[in-house]
């Protein structure tokens, strides 16, 4: 089982930001207050992105090129 950081919650998914989503299917995105806040082809990349515009730990995760299931509201 992954361990979780202490005092991190996942994301709350709504509507808005699971279409906004849709345009970064297959690419790594970071998450800030609910906002996509940089996005790559790698982890690292987005990571990158990320600290380019001062963000030192978003939250990162990869959207699925397909996927099965809708997100979760």
């Amino acid at each position: 089982m992954a361990e979780q950081r202490r005092g991190v919650r996942p994301p709350v998914i709504d509507r808005r930001l699971a279409e906004e989503l849709t345009q970064y299917r297959g690419r790594w995105v970071a998450i800030e207050d609910g906002h996509v806040i940089a996005a790559g082809d790698s982890l690292s990349e987005a990571l990158e992105r990320a600290r380019e515009r001062s963000y030192s730990d978003p939250l990162t995760f990869h959207v699925p090129m397909h996927p099965e299931r809708p997100f979760l509201f």
